[in-house]
């Protein structure tokens, strides 16, 4: 663990861009890859050529940790992003809570992670996410029986990407004044 602050990094609809059409990625100069996830499935990742190098400047600054449900990201993902292989990782059951709509699914155990390591402040990047998780992470939040409760954090910046472009200049200068 480091004094970093926690950055969470999603990988489909942030690294890996998707709903474009492939030869408009190709003339936009994303690199094409194919990955194996941790259930045998391949599937074909475009990373966008400035990826590595946002990542890497954010790395200097923020400890990345993922927040995909890419179970082998360490194996498969880190290696196409110059990521040592030993990145923390947010894990996720392979049967998902029923979360509130409009709530990110991640975001339950996005909090219980938080609580487990002792975390208090940390960044999120997901295509997933909106200002409903924002205010469940930053201010609290229970369900209407009690079945879920996540407690707040001191300090959240969450950024959602759009998942046709990914992670831009913008969302790496948006961390770094908030870092």
């Amino acid at each position: 663990m480091t004094n970093r602050v926690p950055l969470l990094l999603d990988v489909d609809g942030v690294v890996n861009v998707f709903g474009a059409g492939v030869d408009e990625l190709r003339d936009r100069g994303f690199a094409a890859y194919d990955a194996t996830s941790h259930d045998g499935y391949t599937y074909r990742l475009h990373v966008a050529p400035e990826t590595p190098g946002l990542i890497a400047e954010l790395a200097e600054s923020f400890e990345i940790v993922w927040c995909t449900t890419w179970r082998n990201a360490n194996d498969v993902i880190a290696p196409l992003l110059g990521l040592p292989g030993d990145l923390r990782q947010v894990w996720f059951p392979s049967q998902w809570l029923d979360v509130p709509f409009g709530l990110c699914r991640k975001t339950p155990m996005v909090a219980e992670w938080a609580r487990e390591h002792g975390i208090r402040r940390l960044a999120w990047l997901d295509d997933e996410i909106s200002e409903s998780d924002t205010d469940a992470l930053s201010n609290g939040w229970q369900s209407n029986r009690g079945w879920l409760t996540i407690e707040p954090l001191d300090d959240v910046l969450l950024l959602q990407c759009d998942p046709g472009v990914g992670l831009t200049r913008e969302h790496t200068d948006r961390l770094r004044v908030w870092e």
